[in-house]
């Protein structure tokens, strides 16, 4: 990827389509081993989306789960239940007449709503949540169920064109890798990565922007090389962090590619904090309102050579 346009990254950015924030939880970043399922899984659009976008990693480990949406966002670094903020991204996005969704599974609504939200009760204006149904545990997870129905409702509210900013939470990885199976988790990699082709082609279509992260770590270690036990707990792994839009395409927010889409060989660049400040950044929100979050906007960094 040419590098020598970072520092005008965002000068001729245009105010996007829909920007869409995607976390697939349980994807952490590690190097390539027997126990790495997102490794072993063929995913032709992540590699090619990690050669062609801005793709880095950023450190996870900002305590339990409920703590890391919390970060995310509201661009804040804690693990105190007591810690006040000054603001959060969804409050901003509406005081500024965005209309924003979020959509969940049934399992992830406490995190992408109240701790996403700040621990804010209450939908902010011109704020929906979507919930799908999870499958019950007691059976093997079938991709179908939860999942597609994720990206189904993500590919209709793009279509729709009635939001600024979406928000959606697809744990699959996460629940999946409780299974101890590498070969079921694998498969669902391999899924994962065609409906994020179909979904990133309908926002590219619109000129917008499709984040891909993720929360936390899992079915990067699905063995303890110590033990030969499974594993199957949250990491603390680095996560990725990949921008893909028309205005991006080949440019980067980082001082280094990865080699040949490896992610494992790059140091991570920021945190979980950082990313609402960049969400905030990718809509041009002004720096006054970005001064309330601890996070930096990862693109105002690279555009200031910090």
């Amino acid at each position: 990827m040419d590098t020598s346009e970072s520092d005008d990254i965002k000068d001729d950015i245009k105010r996007p389509g829909p920007v869409f924030l995607i976390l697939l939880d349980g994807w952490g970043i590690a190097p390539v081993s027997e126990v790495n399922a997102m490794t072993l899984a063929k995913t032709p659009f992540i590699l090619r989306s990690i050669k062609e976008y801005p793709a880095v990693i950023l450190d996870s480990a900002i305590g339990e789960l409920n703590n890391r949406y919390f970060s995310l966002g509201t661009g804040t670094k804690t693990e105190s239940e007591d810690e006040k903020v000054q603001n959060d991204l969804s409050a901003v996005l509406s005081n500024l007449n965005l209309r924003q969704l979020k959509i969940f599974d049934s399992e992830r609504l406490a995190a992408l709503s109240y701790y996403f939200n700040g621990r804010r009760e209450e939908k902010a204006p011109l704020e929906d949540w979507s919930t799908i149904t999870s499958a019950n545990k007691k059976v093997s997870y079938d991709v179908s169920l939860s999942t597609k129905k994720i990206f189904q409702e993500a590919i209709r509210a793009v279509k729709s064109e009635n939001y600024d900013f979406i928000v959606a939470s697809c744990p699959i990885l996460d629940y999946l890798a409780a299974t101890n199976e590498i070969k079921t988790v694998v498969e669902a990699v391999e899924a994962l990565d065609g409906f994020l082709k179909k979904l990133a082609s309908e926002i590219l279509d619109r000129e917008g922007v499709l984040v891909v992260s993720s929360a936390h770590g899992n079915v990067e270690k699905m063995v303890d090389m110590a033990t030969d036990m499974p594993d199957n707990k949250m990491t603390n792994s680095p996560v990725p962090f990949i921008v893909i839009s028309n205005a991006f395409k080949g440019r980067s927010i980082s001082s280094q590619d990865a080699p040949d889409g490896d992610l494992s060989l790059l140091n991570p660049i920021g945190d979980l904090a950082d990313i609402a400040p960049t969400i905030m950044d990718i809509f041009g929100i002004d720096e006054v309102l970005k001064d309330d979050f601890v996070g930096k906007s990862l693109i105002s960094q690279q555009r200031k050579g910090i």
